[in-house]
């Protein structure tokens, strides 16, 4: 937006799947997948030429998808036999981190913050699946990617 002040966008997606085949025509199947979506605001103060201190906000939601099939061959899709489940994740945070501009507009850093989310599981048609909950959790974070950018 300005030389100090930035907008932030993340999309994310995640798959997995396992197959299992227990006897010669038994197939245990199960997968999972979410897809996330946050956007968010931060505002940076140049300590030097190449350092760059930043604080901002972010917001976002995910969609949590999973399925397995039973013994009997059906398809349950609100959970999978790993944990994942299916439901809705919303999130928010506030954070802060320290950019190093390595040459022209191009800079590495690493970032923390405090982030907050509420997730809402979606209720299995299944008889054994254990009962949908929703449930708020919060806790810090620490990037464990290196931060890699190129300002324009």
């Amino acid at each position: 937006l300005t030389d100090n002040d930035a907008l932030r966008l993340r999309l994310g997606f995640n798959w997995g799947q396992t197959k299992e085949t227990t006897s010669s025509s038994n197939l245990n199947k199960s997968g999972y997948s979410n897809c996330d979506l946050s956007l968010g605001y931060e505002r940076h103060w140049g300590v030097s030429e190449r350092i760059s201190l930043y604080a901002g906000v972010q917001a976002g939601c995910s969609r949590l998808l999973a399925f397995h099939y039973d013994a009997s061959g059906n398809k349950y899709e609100t959970t999978d036999n790993n944990g994942h489940f299916s439901g809705w994740q919303f999130m928010g945070g506030a954070f802060t981190g320290i950019d190093v501009y390595l040459w022209k507009g191009l800079y590495c850093g690493a970032e923390m913050g405090l982030m907050m989310e509420r997730t809402r599981e979606s209720q299995s048609s299944y008889t054994f699946a254990p009962i949908a909950h929703t449930y708020t959790t919060a806790g810090f974070y620490c990037e464990p990617a290196i931060r890699l950018g190129w300002t324009f």
